[in-house]
């Protein structure tokens, strides 16, 4: 008896509260959320169709498999496209002002962001973790970077990232407000301690790492061009002493070494500065697009007034428009993975040509 009054209360609260969410939800729909959406579906499909073309491009072109790292940007793809294919979505029902009941919808919605969004954060800490040791330890570096390796890693990141999603999903840090938003904001269905946990492991812990790894590598950098400058006025003397004396085949062989040796360092140089300059690019457009939205969170945990809500909405746009960034700026400065794109993309093409043809 007891249980079933308990649930014609609650019938009766969550039909109230649908009135006034349908109320807002015209409101919303009066303030730009239509605009909001056909945005949300065209990063969506951005990260869908470009993280796609990555995981393919990996998985099918030899070259990018003979690179066991390229297996950890297909992890950090695999976690962008899920995060497009799913997450978004959820968002876009939100926005739009669907049917729903908040606290079910957004108790999906929250820990499925979590779940692809920390795996997204977690895939670039470990991508630049192995571009340390390459540039730091390279011959443990070769020794350990074996694909079992990297299966192990990625699965205990995946597994990480799953328990902190289950657990925001769970009675232990989910709380039900006493007034439903449509909006699935942290700071409304989960616990404040919970979420300054997950803002350091998530956040704080991989950005900061990945700038600290990164510096030493372009530290690591200048010493590298320090040490070219350095065999260039070595060889330049070396030419200069040979036009004024003759020379012998042995020292003939020690110069094309030397100048072999000076080539290979040059190019290895310009890779790893085309690496810093990527991750530079990457944990910038992350500060940019992410930070705003975790200091409305720790505002309004500490006690500020909440933030407008369009603004509010914005930065919580802006922090999934950082999971389609990655492919578009991983992809621009990846010479075979742009080879890559263009061989899968005019196979596609041919064969849309053919079906068309037949027709």
């Amino acid at each position: 008896m007891n249980e079933m009054e308990n649930t014609g209360q609650n019938n009766s609260s969550f039909s109230m509260t649908s009135n006034t969410l349908d109320h807002q939800s015209h409101e919303k729909l009066a303030d730009g959320s239509i605009f909001l959406a056909c945005l949300y579906s065209i990063i969506s499909f951005i990260a869908v169709f470009g993280n796609l073309l990555v995981i393919t491009a990996i998985f099918w072109d030899r070259t990018l498999r003979l690179y066991t790292s390229n297996y950890f940007l297909a992890n950090l793809a695999v976690a962008d496209f899920f995060q497009g294919a799913v997450a978004i979505p959820l968002r876009v029902l939100e926005v739009l002002g669907a049917e729903y009941n908040p606290s079910v919808f957004c108790r999906v919605a929250i820990p499925t962001s979590i779940l692809f969004g920390t795996s997204s954060n977690l895939a670039i800490l470990v991508i630049s973790i192995g571009r340390f040791l390459a540039v730091k330890y390279p011959y443990i570096y070769i020794r350990y970077a074996t694909t079992n390796f990297i299966i192990a890693v990625v699965a205990f990141c995946w597994s990480v990232v799953a328990v902190l999603s289950l657990i925001a999903a769970s009675k232990l840090v989910w709380i039900i407000p006493d007034t439903l938003t449509r909006i699935c904001r942290f700071p409304v269905y989960l616990k404040s301690d919970y979420i300054i946990a997950m803002y350091v492991i998530v956040h704080a812990i991989p950005i900061g790492t990945v700038v600290l790894l990164y510096g030493f590598i372009l530290q690591a950098t200048l010493v590298h061009s320090r040490q070219i400058h350095a065999q260039e006025l070595a060889v330049v003397a070396s030419v200069s002493m040979c036009s004024n004396s003759n020379v012998n085949e042995t020292d003939a062989t020690n110069m094309s070494t030397v100048t072999n040796g000076r080539k290979k360092q040059q190019r290895e140089t310009a890779r790893q500065r085309k690496a810093a300059k990527t991750v530079s690019i990457i944990v910038g457009l992350f500060i940019i697009l992410v930070v705003p939205i975790i200091a409305i969170d720790l505002a309004e945990m500490l006690g500020a007034p909440p933030a407008p809500l369009i603004l509010t909405k914005i930065c919580v746009f802006m922090i999934f428009a950082n999971n389609c960034v990655n492919v578009v700026v991983y992809a621009g400065f990846n010479q075979d993975l742009r080879r890559a794109f263009k061989k899968i993309l005019l196979k596609i093409a041919r064969s849309v040509f053919r079906m068309r043809t037949y027709r």
